[in-house]
């Protein structure tokens, strides 16, 4: 005898035979809610009310209840885990104290706005020495690389100047061909000057207008030196802070003016966290005094966004 299968959807299944019923119910393709027939008859019965299903259904019952128990148990332990290590890691700590050859042991605190404004100067200082030597490869770059070549070009307008004998400054100009060297400082031309080839609308700036020995250079070649040494210097800033703050919780400036950081239960703050908090500190940082000013709890808004606090190292008493 043959049987059919209605599924919770209202979708009849079959012909099947009693071996392969008994099949899917081992499989738990069918359940004790589903509705089965035989071909011989229209009425519906319920899989539970099928003798030969019974026993299979019941063993399938209690295999399902041992699955949810044991899927409760996995959750509850994963749940109870998280809540335990969050309750661990929020928990503040009991500082540890480091002796001295002093009568004091240092305690942390909050690193004042004045300490974190010198050590913020320090850093823009050495960041601001690494654009210097940047800027030193871009002008030597353009320099060397980047002048025109041609021996001459076409002849500039010369525009004379009434109350001066040299020729006024030229600052742009518009004229068929490239410039020379000989379009230099004598016809007006100065650094910063600028000729269009009207051939090709092709911009070239003076970057020297000597006598005799002018240098021109394409303007969108000077743009893409300085964009590629810009990308590289902001590559160099971010793993300066990056790994400062990640391998030693400092950078030379807040080492210089004794600050670090770390997580606010005082535990070490790791290199991810570190490196967000050295990102967004160079785009936050400028506002530091201000977020302290106003913020009861002196914590920036850097320090908010990535779980971290900038404390200091200052001497107090035992009790």
């Amino acid at each position: 005898m043959d049987f059919f299968v209605r599924d919770d959807d209202n979708i009849e299944k079959g012909p099947i035979d009693a071996e392969t019923l008994q099949k899917w119910v081992e499989k738990d393709i069918l359940t004790e809610d589903m509705e089965v027939r035989n071909s011989l008859l229209g009425k519906w019965k319920k899989a539970s009310d099928i003798d030969f299903l019974k026993p299979l259904l019941d063993a399938q019952k209690l295999r399902f209840e041992a699955q949810e128990q044991a899927e409760k148990s996995s959750i509850g332990k994963l749940f109870s885990t998280i809540r335990a290590k969050s309750k661990k890691d929020n928990e503040p700590e009991p500082p540890k104290e480091k002796g001295t050859a002093f009568i004091y042991k240092y305690l942390p605190t909050q690193g004042p706005w004045a300490l974190r404004l010198l050590s913020g100067i320090t850093d823009l200082l050495i960041c601001g020495f690494l654009a210097l030597i940047f800027f030193f490869v871009l002008t030597s770059s353009v320099y060397v690389t980047g002048k025109v070549t041609t021996k001459e070009g076409t002849p500039a307008p010369l525009i004379q100047d009434p109350a001066q004998e040299k020729p006024a400054r030229q600052t742009l100009v518009r004229a068929e061909g490239l410039p020379s060297a000989s379009d230099d400082e004598l016809k007006g031309f100065q650094r910063g000057s600028v000729w269009v080839n009207e051939l090709n609308t092709v911009r070239y700036v003076c970057i020297d207008g000597s006598a005799s020995s002018a240098v021109w250079v394409k303007e969108s070649y000077i743009l893409s030196v300085f964009y590629k040494l810009f990308a590289l210097w902001t590559i160099l800033v971010l793993l300066y802070f990056g790994i400062a703050l990640g391998l030693y919780a400092q950078t030379v400036g807040m080492w210089y003016w004794g600050l670090f950081i770390c997580k606010p239960n005082l535990n070490e703050a790791y290199c991810l966290r570190a490196f967000i908090f050295g990102v967004l500190m160079i785009l936050f940082g400028w506002l530091s005094p201000l977020w302290i000013l106003l913020n009861p709890w002196r914590v920036t808004l850097h320090e908010y966004i990535s779980g971290v606090r900038l404390i200091r190292i200052s001497a107090k008493p035992k009790n």
